[in-house]
C-alpha cells in the first residue's frame, strides 16, 4: 500500500508484522512503525498516510470502508472498539516520538525490545522479523550502533538473541538500559 494511494478499505492485521513508512524528500524512507495483530493499516481518511510493506507473512482482515462507518453509525460496540483500536496506535506513536527525543542509542533499542516483547503473545522466543536496517531506520539510528546496542545488551545478560527472535533474560537490566 502505497503512501497517498485513495483508501476504498480498513484492514486489521490478523497475524505478522507491517512496515509502516513515509518516503522523504531526498528520495529516503523513513519507518514510522511497525504493525502487529490488532493493529489498523489504513484511515477513515480519504488518502493513506503512510505507505506499507510486510515484512513477513502477513494476514489482514479487510472492511470496506463505507460498511465500516455504517457500522460504527449504527453499532456503538464497533465504534468503541476501533477507537480503542486507534487510541492504542495513537499511544505508541506519542511514545515513539517521547522516546526518540530523550534517549541514547542504548536506551533506544532497549525501549524498543520492551515495546515488542509487551506486544507479544510469545513470552519466551519474542518475533523479531524486521532487519536490523529496518530498526536503525525506525530509530533514527546506524545499522552499526543497532549491532552493537544489541551486543551489549546480551553482554548485560537483558536479552538473548536468535536468528529472527529475541528473549528477555533479565527485565529489570533490559529497564534499565531503556531509562537513558
Amino acid at each position: 500500500m502505497e503512501e497517498g494511494e485513495s483508501v476504498a478499505t480498513i484492514q486489521v492485521v490478523v497475524s505478522g508484522c507491517v512496515r509502516a513508512f513515509k518516503m522523504l524528500p531526498d528520495g529516503r524512507r523513513q519507518i514510522v512503525g511497525f504493525l502487529g495483530p490488532g493493529d489498523l493499516i489504513g484511515h477513515l481518511s480519504d488518502r493513506q498516510i503512510a505507505g506499507c510493506e510486510a515484512v513477513d507473512a502477513v494476514e489482514v482482515c479487510a472492511f470496506p470502508k463505507i460498511r465500516l462507518e455504517n457500522a460504527c453509525s449504527e453499532e456503538r460496540a464497533v465504534l468503541a472498539e476501533l477507537d480503542n483500536m486507534l487510541a492504542a496506535q495513537a499511544h505508541r506513536a506519542q511514545e515513539l516520538a517521547a522516546n526518540l527525543g530523550r534517549k541514547n542509542a542504548l536506551g533506544r533499542v532497549a525501549w524498543f525490545l520492551l515495546d515488542r516483547a509487551g506486544r507479544s503473545a510469545r513470552r519466551s522466543e519474542i518475533p523479531l522479523p524486521m532487519s536490523r536496517m529496518d530498526i536503525a531506520d525506525f530509530l533514527g539510528l546506524r545499522i552499526e550502533t543497532i549491532s552493537r546496542a544489541f551486543s551489549a545488551l546480551k553482554k548485560s545478560a537483558a536479552i538473548a538473541t536468535g536468528p529472527s527472535s529475541f528473549s528477555v533474560r533479565d527485565h529489570g537490566e533490559l529497564a534499565r538500559a531503556a531509562g537513558g
